[in-house]
């Protein structure tokens, strides 16, 4: 057949030909180019339609479909009819097989799409089949794993021809959009959006994206599938890399169409019914989004909070690959601080609120490491990384603000849930913050959440001590500014679990930490709250963990109680739990001996407000301890200002005793506003201590201060149990049972050790009253056993005598005669010499005490007082002026001492055997060598004996002394060493008066009798009679005239045969010497400045030490208000001596000159050790202290006692027996006026010894008047002693009242 017949060829392709004819002439005619433009196209199509119209084999219709593209192709001017008759035959096919070669035929037909006028209603929706039929093979061709090559060449020409349809519809977009129905156009791309959900071919989505773009460009996408399209560019947005800049640009281009409103909220609604599926479009969105943070599309309206809500919508998804983009996103973003300075506080707010969201998918347990994002090894990690990069970002703009608006809520929101991984930079700042703005405002709903977090942190073995010191700070915080209903639970939360973890923390600072914390928060303590705490410390103190928190719980129990404000019950509390651990054996000494000093130095005072001693007795025994830090919790004022008292255990004027004194119940009533002291439990423990203490050392210092601390009487005395148990635990020690463990080093420390308790048994003796009766009878008992230990017992003893007897003086009476003997018949040591004759001179000036002693008793104290005189006096005379001054003033001490004693014994005896006592006296005086005089002293003593007796015998005997007779007119008489004044009151009434050496009388007679001898009226005839009522004395009591003529008749200094010797009352030598007589006291008058060592005269007469200082003067001595407000004057005088008391002002007078013999200094010993410097300025030989145990103007006082010292200060002579005057005693108020009259007796007869080193007595400068008398007149004064009477002569005195 030849090219050139074209009816030819148009007839052979007929079909009245067979198949393989037909297919065959096909082949030819598309294999020539110049036959295909030659044949007619409408015939051909006439001749071949069948075969694409019907169902034929598909090589013959692929050949038909191919000649009609090169026909088409080769005719370029087809006609139109030629190319709708093709277009309708084509639009027959539905095979798949065929659709690749129509879809050539459909190309060539439409002109590349350009020309479509006449099918554009039908070409879409032909197209819109074709590409759902193709992209349905397609995807079951791939997804075959294993294809033959046959279907592998399939696969590529249905690929190839599907990527030509979807050129070919983006042609007709391009070129003729117009002519386009909208929901045709809509259903291709509804098409394209499943095609490219449904594969992974990145070409695929790219033809798609790119047919898309045309619309967007060239046209429009109809609203109904433009979320659709939307979602599918945000999927490739998420996916590769190519695809994802395609569909960026898309998203770009739709926000700059006419599209772009509904473009953008497509885009944002992408989140509001978010499913698994559109789960990648949100990411997608996420990335596109994310990058209009930086810069905001200009076309449409989107702000950056608008970007920050679509994330925080997008993220409720709940997928953890949603919030790795968003974080991702926001970190790409915000790396430019210039965008972070744009953000307006709401942007910050969303951003962080969006970090937060987005941290929140991390899991608790995440076992993050800070590396580098591209080492991560999965999503969590990488979210982590970003999460902790975007809060360091944030972290650096905090530390600007205000510059960066940075909403520190939100941030420790952010802060709190990235606690579980956060970097230790971090965790400072979320501390810092939640204690500068979380705590200040506890009404925040998740406020307690924040605590229960700050605990699960702090219980992260990961943080360091730093981290969790900042933690306990934080909780401090909260503590103080929780309202007062939420205090309990927060105290459940942080406080209690911090305890409970005590014992598995081994570093020092962080229990510290803790400890501090528990003690600042205790005043906030409930009653609830503060007993579990102090059973958590408990706890630890009995079954610690290590030795260190043992000590520290102990301290804290102390610092709670003596640094802080509690309330009663509280304190209460502690201290029954410290008076546990003092005698808890299972607790090292070392941590016991803290708690033991100052528990031991709680004090009571007079307003029962409880105070603390700050000088214990025995300081030394911190010594030992000195390798133990001392630790104190205490609050930031006492911190910085008393840091020295608390190194010192002085707790005395701490702001907590000072400001906010606790009154003490010493009622034993229940009272939650009082404090209940556990005096039981307290006596029970230390008693168990000193019975279990090893340590002889803080044995002794315990038995010290616990007595000391009895003294407190108020704080003891409702407790009589205990009491009696403190009592019997003294009783064992002092009768050698084995109560103690303790092991003295040496038996002069056991010997120490018993004059320490003998103080102990002494103090005892105050509860007197509330203990047993018979425990009075045990007092004695037990001080006569003492007597047997050591001589130091022995002075110990004779001390709790001289403070005891005037307060159970009938017990005295029963057994102070057996303690005389044993002492007198012991040989003792001149110092213990010395403080019996002072128990002696004490018992003595007490007229109760000394008239019930025994007769056989009083003789024995008066015949060994001889005995010490005569020893004395045998020295003095042996030595013969070589004898040491001091030496010499102290035996002549000692002796006037004696003589005074048996003075005062003499005036005790009792009536009926005085005369007995007498005459043994005038014995033991008289007894010796005739030749020898009378002693100065012993003058003395022999005139007191004359002036309170009298001989019957003597005056019966001497009958020629019956009558005595003087002129009245003469006035004035010198007979028997008297001065005799006889003055007519009256007719019949006459008034005499006798001065001598002791002292003056006066009498009234009412008689006149005339001498038998003479007949002159003149004379006055005094005769002996037994008569009483006719004398009458002023002021002595005595009861017959007889009396006169006993004091006459044994004066000594005269003769027996002396006469009257009438004195001339005019002459002027006459008249000086009676002046002088009646100038000289009678009795010795000691002198004594008593002052009150007060640090602010401001308050002086206001305080209770004022007080308590002017009862202590009025019980001296009668008042007497001296001119000028010099102060006063107090005097007390008995039988033989008078004191006097001046009172003095430290601060505005002259300190005391040797005008007086005593300084008595009422006060503390620290008061009055401030004075040290002045009072050595104070020319007094003896200062007197009488002192308490603290501060008189804190309230420091005791109700009934005193702690008194006295000690020898201050001499201008150089004594050598100033040891004797130290007296360390506890003495009752009731007991001290009668004590300090005693030693101050004392003191007064050893000045005027030590000044004048000789005996010196008013009575002796009398005499020396009456004997300038006897010269002034020439009389001789026979000075031998001539009334020493044989042993055989009785003499029979009577005394007066």
């Amino acid at each position: 057949m030849k090219s050139g017949d074209p009816q030819q060829w148009i007839s052979a392709v007929s079909s009245a030909n067979s198949e393989n004819s037909r297919l065959n002439c096909l082949k030819k005619i598309k294999s020539d180019d110049q036959l295909c433009r030659l044949l007619p196209a409408t015939l051909v199509w006439e001749n071949t339609k069948d075969v694409v119209e019907v169902r034929a084999p598909s090589s013959i219709k692929h050949a038909v479909l191919r000649v009609w593209t090169k026909m088409i192709e080769c005719q370029k001017y087809l006609p139109l009819d030629d190319r709708l008759r093709m277009y309708h035959s084509v639009t027959q096919i539905s095979a798949v097989d065929d659709l690749p070669d129509a879809i050539e035929v459909l190309i060539m037909i439409t002109s590349q799409g350009s020309d479509i006028n006449e099918i554009a209603c039908d070409i879409t929706k032909l197209l819109t089949h074709w590409f759902i039929v193709i992209f349905h093979k397609i995807d079951a061709l791939r997804s075959h794993s294993h294809l033959n090559g046959k279907a592998k060449a399939f696969l590529r020409t249905l690929t190839q021809s599907f990527y030509q349809l979807l050129l070919l519809f983006t042609n007709i977009v391009r070129l003729r959009f117009y002519l386009l129905e909208e929901l045709d156009v809509s259903a291709m791309v509804a098409n394209c959006v499943w095609m490219c959900k449904n594969t992974t071919k990145e070409n695929d989505i790219e033809m798609a994206f790119s047919l898309i773009g045309y619309i967007i460009s060239y046209g429009y996408i109809a609203t109904s599938v433009l979320p659709s399209v939307v979602e599918v560019l945000c999927r490739a947005k998420s996916g590769l890399i190519k695809s994802s800049q395609t569909a960026h640009s898309l998203i770009d281009k739709l926000f700059r169409s006419r599209m772009k409103y509904h473009a953008f909220r497509s885009l944002m609604q992408l989140v509001d019914s978010p499913t698994e599926t559109s789960t990648i479009a949100i990411i997608g969105a996420i990335r596109i989004l994310g990058a209009y943070v930086v810069r905001p599309p200009e076309t449409v309206y989107c702000e950056r909070n608008m970007i920050f809500e679509f994330f925080l919508k997008a993220m409720e998804s709940n997928s953890l690959r949603v919030a790795l983009e968003a974080s991702r996103s926001l970190f790409d973003a915000l790396g430019d601080r210039h965008v972070l300075k744009k953000l307006s506080p709401e942007d910050w707010k969303l951003f962080v609120s969006v970090l937060l969201r987005s941290t929140s998918y991390l899991p608790h347990s995440l076992n993050y490491k800070n590396r580098s994002i591209q080492e991560k090894e999965n999503v969590l990690d990488m979210l982590a990384a970003y999460n902790m990069k975007l809060i360091f970002v944030i972290k650096e703009c905090y530390e600007q603000r205000p510059t960066y608006p940075v909403p520190y809520d939100e941030f420790y929101q952010l802060l709190k849930v990235s606690l579980p991984y956060m970097d230790k930079e971090l965790h400072g700042l979320f501390f810092e913050i939640i204690s500068k703005f979380r705590i200040l405002f506890p009404s925040k709903p998740d406020w307690l959440d924040d605590q229960k977090l700050l605990m699960q942190q702090y219980m992260n073995s990961k943080l360091d001590a730093n981290d969790k010191m900042a933690i306990i700070d934080v909780f401090n915080e909260s503590l103080f500014h929780a309202p007062e209903h939420l205090r309990d639970e927060l105290f459940r939360i942080t406080l209690i679990p911090l305890l409970r973890t005590l014992k598995k923390e081994s570093r020092q600072h962080v229990l510290d930490k803790i400890f501090q914390s528990v003690c600042d928060s205790s005043i906030l303590f409930s009653s609830d709250i503060f007993q579990t705490v102090s059973k958590e410390l408990t706890s630890i103190v009995r079954d610690p963990p290590s030795a260190a928190l043992q000590y520290c719980c102990i301290q804290t129990l102390m610092s709670m109680l003596f640094l802080y404000v509690l309330p009663p019950t509280f304190k209460a509390s502690l201290l029954e739990t410290l008076a546990n651990v003092v005698s808890e054996v299972s607790i090292p000494l070392k941590f016991r001996i803290l708690p033991l000093i100052t528990l031991l130095q709680l004090r009571v005072s007079t307003t029962n407000y409880l105070f603390v001693n700050p000088v214990p007795a025995e300081s030394r025994l911190l010594f030992e301890f000195d390798a133990l830090p001392i630790i104190w919790y205490a609050p930031n004022k006492t911190k910085f200002s008393h840091q020295q008292l608390l190194r010192d255990l002085d707790f005395s004027k701490l702001d907590v005793l000072q400001e906010y004194p606790l009154k003490v119940n010493t009622t034993g009533s229940q009272s939650d506003e009082l404090l209940t002291f556990p005096v039981h439990i307290w006596m029970q423990s230390i008693i168990r201590f000193q019975k279990t203490e090893t340590n002889w050392n803080v044995l002794k210092y315990a038995i010290m201060n616990f007595a000391n601390q009895l003294r407190s009487m108020s704080l003891f005395k409702n407790d009589a149990e205990g009491l009696q148990l403190v009592f019997s635990f003294i009783s064992e020690v002092i009768q050698g049972e084995k109560v103690l463990s303790a092991q003295a080093p040496s038996s002069k420390d056991v010997q120490l050790m018993m004059v320490t308790v003998s103080e102990f048994l002494s103090v005892l003796m105050i509860y007197k009253d509330v203990l047993r009766e018979d425990v009075k009878e045990q007092f004695f008992l037990l001080l006569n056993s003492l007597i047997g230990h050591s001589e130091k017992a022995v002075e110990s003893c004779i001390d709790a005598l001289i403070i005891n007897i005037y307060e159970m003086p009938s017990h005295s009476l029963k057994y102070l005669p057996k303690f005389f003997t044993r002492i007198i018949s012991a040989d003792i040591s001149e110092r213990t010499l010395v403080n019996f004759l002072r128990l002696l001179h004490v018992v003595g000036n007490s007229s109760l005490l000394g008239r019930g002693l025994p007769f056989a008793t009083i003789k024995e104290i008066c015949l060994f007082c001889f005995s010490i005189v005569a020893n004395r006096k045998q020295i003095l005379h042996n030595a013969k002026g070589l004898m040491d001054p001091g030496t010499r003033v102290f035996s002549l001490y000692i002796v006037s001492f004696c003589y005074q004693i048996v003075t005062n014994m003499f005036l005790s005896c009792p009536l009926q055997d005085r005369a007995e006592l007498s005459q043994f006296l005038l014995n033991q005086l008289l007894s010796g060598d005739d030749s020898r005089f009378l002693e100065p002293y012993e003058v003395v003593f022999y005139e007191f004996l004359l002036s309170f007796t009298y001989s019957n015998e003597l005056v019966a005997d001497t009958s020629k002394y019956e009558y005595i007779d003087f002129d009245p007119s003469a006035m004035l008489w010198l007979y028997r060493g008297c001065v005799i004044t006889i003055l007519q009151t009256d007719e019949e009434l006459f008034k005499l008066q006798v001065r001598r050496m002791s002292g003056v009388q006066t009498y009234a007679i009412s008689r006149t009798v005339h001498s038998p001898q003479t007949s002159s009226s003149r004379y006055v005839h005094l005769k002996h009679s037994p008569t009483k009522h006719l004398l009458f004395t002023s002021n002595l009591d005595e009861t017959t005239p007889s009396h006169i003529f006993g004091e006459l008749i044994h004066t000594p200094e005269t003769a027996k045969t002396e006469e009257p010797v009438l004195l001339d009352n005019r002459d002027e030598s006459t008249l000086q010497l009676l002046d002088r007589l009646d100038a000289t006291v009678v009795r010795p008058v000691v002198h004594v400045a008593v002052a009150f060592a007060n640090t602010d005269a401001k308050h002086a007469n206001v305080t209770v030490g004022w007080q308590v200082f002017h009862r202590l003067l009025e019980s001296l001595g009668s008042k007497t208000l001296n001119p000028n407000d010099q102060g006063a004057t107090y005097f007390w005088k008995s039988k033989m001596s008078n004191i006097v008391f001046h009172q003095i002002d430290i601060e505005k007078d002259a300190f005391p000159s040797a005008l007086y013999s005593a300084f008595l200094v009422f006060g503390t010993d620290d008061l009055v050790n401030k004075l040290a410097q002045k009072l050595s300025r104070c020319n007094v030989p003896v200062l007197l202290k009488v002192s308490l145990d603290s501060h008189l103007d804190n309230l420091a006082m005791f109700d009934t006692l005193f702690h008194m010292r006295i000690q020898l200060i201050t001499t201008g002579l150089d004594l050598a027996h100033q040891g004797f005057w130290k007296f360390n005693q506890i003495v009752s108020v009731h007991s001290l006026p009668a004590i300090l009259h005693s030693f101050i007796m004392d003191i007064g007869l050893y000045q005027s010894v030590s000044e004048n080193f000789y005996y010196v007595h008013p009575w002796l400068e009398r005499q020396k008047c009456l004997e300038s008398l006897y010269k002034l007149y020439n009389k001789r004064i026979d000075r031998s002693v001539y009334m020493k009477q044989s042993q055989k002569e009785t003499l029979d005195f009577t005394l007066y009242l």
